[in-house]
């Protein structure tokens, strides 16, 4: 989740660099993706949904918490009652 939002991940892929920040961490957002710390490396998020059908990269304007910074924590509930 960011900021309370479900946000599903797809064509996404490791890029070889090193993870900057802690697992989760933004490290940085442009018009074609995202880069997030995972375990020790980075990776890159080229497409991404929320809950309400928005997707990345067309909605990463308009949504202010996907930043560089910010940070996804796991969800402690998903919709199939099981941890995500």
């Amino acid at each position: 989740t960011l900021a309370g939002e479900t946000v599903r991940l797809w064509r996404a892929h490791a890029t070889g660099a090193a993870a900057p920040g802690a697992p989760g961490e933004v490290a940085a957002v442009d018009r074609s993706g995202f880069e997030v710390s995972a375990g020790d490396g980075l990776v890159r998020v080229r497409t991404a949904t929320s809950d309400d059908g928005r997707r990345f990269p067309r909605w990463g304007r308009g949504w202010p918490a996907l930043r560089p910074g910010a940070r996804f924590l796991p969800e402690t509930s998903g919709r199939d009652g099981g941890a995500r």
